[in-house]
């Protein structure tokens, strides 16, 4: 049978890992506050991303990333992609 300071000891660690649990899902549900739709054309070939993220201007950058990755291949492609004004833009809350 455990005595009293071990069965401390153990709700301790209870609470704080269901603390941290508790923090980690906040902070990932936190992140989702607003939704863009980029659309983005380079060399030629055209392809559009939505990307949730925590503001417009991240959401933005994100959602150009990754439609950038259809269209580019390499460091410097991406990079001039990624540089490219996006053909749409829309973002939501």
């Amino acid at each position: 049978m455990l005595n009293c300071a071990a069965m401390n000891r153990i709700l301790v660690g209870v609470l704080l890992v269901t603390a941290l649990l508790a923090a980690l899902v906040y902070t990932t549900l936190d992140q989702t506050g607003v939704e863009c739709s980029v659309c983005v054309t380079y060399n030629g070939r055209s392809a559009c991303e939505t990307v949730a993220g925590p503001d417009r201007p991240l959401a933005k950058m994100q959602a150009t990333t990754t439609a950038c990755t259809h269209l580019s291949s390499g460091v410097t492609e991406s990079i001039r992609c990624g540089n490219t004004v996006p053909d749409k833009v829309e973002c939501t809350q």
